[in-house]
């Protein structure tokens, strides 16, 4: 079969050639278009086929035939070739087996309308069905300049002989277009894409999709990625890259939502985003992320987003010293990373990055600004609790759990200027409970933009000097460093009663509504040191309702 694509006033696209022979072929082509069927015409081994929209098709690699019609179990098409020949409208359905597998790329063609979108998903009994792209082609399913997709329920693998830039499970592009929108990745099993495992030009992965142009300003307004598995992917998980990071021809992703996916064994970033403003990124597991040669990666990372919220993850094992389980900053802005549980990571558990970019007019100096780290637990993480990286600002890291056991030594802050010098950053009501031993490293310059107050301090510390409401005392916890994988055993971190947290915190403006085991914050003047907030002395501070910031 040989495919032939569309453009957008769906003329055909065809090599130039010359002689009467070759317009011979096309006058021929355009009659039978026309005279033998409204809907489908061949020539030879070529098939063009246009849905009508609103219909559902089947795809059976057993049983299928490509004649067939498509539109019911037992008249199913066979091949990939048949779908990627189909231009499909909106309302259509493109329902495979369960159970059967396919070698090569699935490309279909036309695009859905937000609200009314086109479906690929299995039909009848059994395991997903299976596309694989054996490094043949760049991706195992690819949507270009399309939009209001919607992709459940499938397999998909890209294994080359060897490692390649620019390969991918699922790649997303648009470019030049504007906004396309109503993208949904549902309960895929993306793995085993051996795509090169170097960051930079030419990084590959699971689930990957790009916005660029230089005529059109292109962006995404939808993007839904929920409950997939992805493993054994390079260089990322789930990322996206945007053309329009640059403040001066800014134009932000909006409406994007990464949500209960587990990701494993990824050698870059588990979870990537790039561009992106008011994103969710919730109740994600990434596991093993950061296993390429650099060790530069991240569990999750924010690039470039502003007003995203990162919550409820679990990231673990990440690889390298230079990792981090959560990265935040490089040109983004007013980011809250809360409620997320990180442990056994190689690296820091959370890293804010600042790096100086040219800006226009009227806007802020710095390119990383007002992020705000709360109520997280961080457990063996061995690289160090927080790192400041380059011209951050207005920063604010609060009433975070931070445990590391008895053969860990490692950093609880610690300040790389080289770029630029941090500003306006404060380290207020964590607590810091080591069995091993920590050191504090400010960097070069000291001082003149980092504060510290009513932090906690337990174990072999190095701590700054006259720290307004500093702890040192025993904690008394239930059973610190008892985390366990799935988030169990973290209640250890609660307070006893009469535990100097308790009260021992700062109100901070927009503290927040509840803790990181959904206790309530009252409404009151004081707050207790570490991510969980416990019973006050006071009944009526208890009973009073929880600000809603």
């Amino acid at each position: 079969m040989v495919e032939i694509a569309f453009n957008t006033d769906k003329t055909l696209d065809y090599p130039a050639q010359t002689g009467w022979l070759s317009l011979a072929v096309v006058l021929w082509l355009c009659v039978t278009w026309l005279f033998v069927s409204p809907a489908q015409a061949q020539f030879g081994d070529l098939v063009v086929f246009e849905s009508p929209g609103e219909t559902t098709y089947h795809l059976d690699a057993d049983t299928g035939n490509d004649e067939n019609p498509g539109t019911r179990p037992e008249l199913a098409w066979k091949s990939l070739t048949r779908v990627n020949a189909t231009r499909f409208a909106p309302g259509d359905k493109i329902l495979i087996k369960a159970g059967t597998a396919h070698h090569g790329r699935l490309w279909p063609k036309g695009s859905g309308v937000p609200g009314n979108p086109i479906t690929i998903d299995r039909y009848g009994e059994g395991p997903r069905p299976a596309i694989h792209a054996d490094g043949q082609t760049s991706e195992a399913l690819l949507l270009e300049n399309q939009q209001a997709w919607h992709i459940l329920n499938l397999e998909l693998t890209n294994t080359g002989d060897k490692p390649e830039a620019f390969r991918y499970g699922v790649h997303i592009l648009i470019e030049d277009m504007g906004t396309a929108g109503d993208f949904r990745l549902v309960n895929l099993h993306v793995h085993d894409v051996n795509g090169t495992p170097k960051p930079g030009l030419g990084e590959g992965g699971g689930i990957i999709w790009r916005n660029r142009g230089t005529t059109t300003p292109t962006r995404f307004d939808g993007m839904l990625i929920e409950r997939c598995v992805i493993e054994d992917c390079g260089r990322n998980g789930i990322a996206s890259e945007s053309g329009f990071t640059d403040r001066r021809r800014w134009l932000s992703n909006l409406n994007v939502v990464i949500s209960e996916n587990d990701i494993k064994r990824i050698a870059g970033d588990g979870i990537r985003l790039v561009g992106c403003e008011n994103a969710m990124i919730e109740y994600n597991r990434v596991q093993q992320a950061g296993g390429a040669p650099d060790g530069r990666a991240g569990g999750i990372v924010l690039q470039s987003c502003d007003n995203a919220l990162v919550q409820y993850n679990e990231v673990w094992q990440t690889q390298g010293k230079d990792s981090a389980a959560l990265r935040c900053g490089l040109n983004g802005r007013d980011n809250v990373l809360q409620f997320n549980y990180t442990h056994d990571n190689a690296g820091v558990f959370a890293e804010i990055v600042g790096a100086h970019q040219p800006m226009p007019a009227g806007a802020r100096p710095t390119d990383s600004a007002s992020t705000a780290v709360r109520y997280n637990v961080s457990q063996d993480d061995a690289g160090g609790a927080f790192l400041i990286t380059g011209p951050a600002a207005d920063t604010v890291v609060y009433n975070n759990t931070v445990y590391t056991g008895p053969d860990i030594t490692t950093t609880t802050v610690a300040v790389r200027d080289t770029a630029g010098r941090p500003t306006g950053i404060i380290f207020a009501n964590n607590l810091f409970y080591t069995a091993g031993r920590a050191t504090l490293d400010l960097g070069e310059t000291p001082g003149h933009g980092i504060h510290f107050l009513h932090n906690a301090y337990f174990g072999l510390h190095d701590r700054p000097d006259n720290e307004p409401g500093a702890v040192t005392t025993d904690p008394a916890l239930v059973a610190p460093g008892q985390g366990q994988e799935g988030r169990g055993g973290l209640d250890g971190y609660q307070t006893l009663p009469g535990s100097p947290l308790r009260n021992a915190g700062t109100r901070l403006r927009a503290h927040g509504s509840h803790d990181f085991a959904a206790n309530p914050i009252p409404h009151g003047q004081k707050v207790d040191i570490g991510a969980f907030q416990g019973p006050s002395d006071n009944p009526e501070q208890d009973a009073q309702p929880a600000r809603q910031d």
